[in-house]
């Protein structure tokens, strides 16, 4: 099973749910896959604030978690690497504790994949699959 992560916010000026933030999703997607962390369809990654709890929730092969983690008011108009430092942090603290919760996720797993987005810079390559033309 392949595991799709996204990040979400319902706060103003969050770290989810744009298309930077969908690059993240990306990522994490196929680090997760890659090292063998493909428990769930999807994890579902959201940034909330004071007004909701903080909460992990499985639907079947899905899991949601809600995180509590500061707001920037100028996290727009933050470098793009800050953003990313953020977003990773934000990410990286939700497997976690998902992995104690659920006991499925493996935490040095998880941080060989937060060191390597580290290492990489958040630069990423992927080959999503290949056409071929037979019968010609």
């Amino acid at each position: 099973m392949a595991t799709q992560l996204k990040l979400n916010s319902v706060v103003d000026h969050g770290v989810g749910g744009d298309a930077e933030a969908g690059v993240f999703d990306l990522i994490y997607s196929f680090l997760l896959n890659e090292c063998g962390q493909n428990f769930y369809s999807a994890i579902v990654v959201n940034q909330i604030g004071d007004d909701l709890n903080e909460i992990i929730l499985r639907e079947g092969k899905r899991i949601h978690i809600n995180i509590r983690y500061p707001v920037y008011e100028d996290f727009e108009s933050k470098q793009f690497n800050e953003k990313n430092r953020i977003r990773l942090d934000v990410i990286h603290t939700s497997l976690l504790k998902i992995a104690e919760y659920e006991k499925k996720l493996d935490p040095q797993k998880l941080e060989t994949i937060r060191s390597k987005i580290i290492e990489q810079d958040f630069k990423f390559h992927f080959l999503f699959g290949t056409k071929s033309e037979q019968g010609k």
